[in-house]
This record gives structure tokens, sequence and C-alpha cells, in this order.
């Protein structure tokens, strides 16, 4: 779960809900014309908007201040009205458009050593396009710290043969395999049947 909303700076009682304001003030502002609605013609342009909820870390990380989502990542309205995540909208204002087929990976994470991942990763916040680069799904996930992550990394089997050309073959595309574990299974299982 994402860390608790902020209170309202206008009235200091109610949860932030939208343009730094509880929903009570933020219908207020919006009836008085003081704020308008994100998406609206004469509403703020989504740069600005951004810019506004960075702080520039010591690591160089542009960590994103406003809402956070239950994912740890950023997240705010585009100029087309729709929610998106923080970095990617950062990518698209100061960089150009995600090329297809392509997620964000978070650079700064990756390089990060001592960062364990998942929701309370402090560098799912970080907005900074230099900290961002597009790669497959494949790479994103096997740059991190997942189950897959951690088998393509191995060099041997559990029985400490090595991954090699020859010994190694493949269940399926990403689903490698020690062949020498495996013809001494094979084996195994046939005496066991020749014995039954």
């Amino acid at each position: 779960m994402g860390k608790p909303k902020p209170p309202c700076p206008v009235c200091g009682k109610s949860p932030v809900y939208s343009q730094q304001r509880c929903k009570r003030c933020y219908v207020a502002a919006l009836n008085s014309g003081e704020i308008t609605r994100v998406g609206s013609s004469n509403a703020r342009p989504v740069k600005e908007r951004l810019v506004d909820k960075i702080r520039v870390d010591v690591s160089g990380c542009w960590v994103f201040e406003g809402y956070i989502n239950p994912g740890g990542y950023g997240a705010m309205l585009d100029d087309d009205g729709k929610t998106r995540t923080a970095h990617r909208v950062s990518y698209k204002v100061f960089v150009g458009p995600i090329p297809a087929g392509l997620q964000l990976d978070h650079l700064c994470h990756t390089s990060a050593q001592d960062c364990a991942g998942g929701p309370s990763c402090p560098h799912r916040r970080c907005v900074n396009p230099a900290h961002l680069e597009p790669v497959t799904q494949r790479e994103n996930a096997l740059r991190g710290v997942s189950f897959s992550a951690v088998n393509a990394t191995k060099t041997h089997c559990a029985n400490g043969h090595e991954f090699t050309p020859e010994n190694t073959y493949y269940r399926t595309p990403t689903h490698r395999q020690c062949r020498t574990c495996n013809n001494a299974h094979v084996a195994a299982y046939k005496k066991r049947k020749a014995q039954g």
C-alpha cells in the first residue's frame, strides 16, 4: 500500500485529493475559478505540473512528490486527462514517445545493489529522464530481483554442472535445464521401470 496522503495545505484537515487540495477545497477552488480541471482547455500544461512536483536529491534522482500509487510509482494526469505513471509522463515530456513494445527501466534502481525493489523502492518515484531507459519487458524483468532474474544469472545448476552451450537445453525459450542432470534423471527412471 502507498504512503498516506498529506493533509490539505489549505484547510489542514482532510487528505489531499487533487491539485494539492482536499476534495472540499478542490471543489471550492474549481467553483470560484481559482483553479481549472486538468484536461480542460485552460489547465496548466503537464510539463509545468510535473516540474512543480519534482525534488532533486543528492543521487541525481528527480523524486516525484505528488500522488504515489499502491505500486510505489508516482501518478498524475496527462494532458489528455488520463492518469499515467509519472516516470512515463516525464519521459514523454522531456525525451519523446516511448517506443512501441518497450517499457521504461529505472537505471538508478538497476545500479543500486542494496535496493530490494517492490512498492517501497524509492527509485520507482524517480522521473529523471536520464535515469530511464526503454527496454523490452524481458530485459526489464531480468534486471530486477525476481526469481527469474536471479536464475538467469546462475552459471551452474543446483548440482554444480556448468551451463555451457553443450550442457544446456531449453524446454521453453526461457526455461533452461542442465543436460547432465536430465540424463541422470532419465537413466534412473529407466532403471526403476526395468526393475518394476
